[in-house]
């Protein structure tokens, strides 16, 4: 374990759990590296990140190289990060193995991006949300909008993570 400092002014602090290693092998630097076995960042909770999701956005640089790990292959995808989420209410920002299209859970309702990314290369995923959707962008262009998504309370630690072997994020 080990602590890690937000630079900006929210100070969402994490800590390492498993084999996460952080190194300058990101797109930006200090990219976190994730073996598969039970690699995560977590963030404390924050009053603030429950209840709508409205005026927030997500985003992450992501190097994925698919589902290279058979200790779970019924996952059938990459998480990036998660709040909550499973078959519970929560969010959820995953890499689909089976078609590489980005998927954004919010309380088990899904919503995938129409174009795909490629493996092995670096890509930047945002999802943004207002009072009237959640828009999913891929490479700065806007791949996906959902007009039927509401985010409702969680009281989760915020997650990054990969399920999957030699994942960067």
């Amino acid at each position: 374990s080990g602590g890690l400092v937000d630079l900006s002014s929210w100070s969402n602090n994490g800590s390492k759990a498993g084999g996460v290693v952080i190194n300058s092998t990101g797109y930006w630097k200090n990219a976190s590296w994730y073996d598969g076995n039970g690699d995560y960042i977590n963030v404390a909770n924050e009053a603030r990140w429950d209840g709508s999701v409205s005026g927030r956005s997500f985003s992450a640089w992501v190097y994925w190289k698919g589902n290279t790990n058979s200790k779970y292959p019924y996952l059938n995808g990459s998480t990036i990060l998660s709040k909550g989420g499973g078959s519970s209410a929560g969010f959820q920002i995953t890499l689909k193995e089976s078609d590489s299209k980005v998927v954004v859970r919010l309380n088990n309702t899904d919503k995938q991006s129409a174009g795909t990314i490629s493996k092995n290369a670096w890509h930047h995923i945002a999802v943004t949300a207002n009072t009237s959707h959640v828009s999913i962008y891929i490479d700065g262009a806007l791949n996906a909008t959902n007009r039927d998504i509401i985010f409702l309370p969680v009281n989760h630690k915020l997650t990054i993570k990969s399920y999957h072997h030699n994942q960067l994020y």
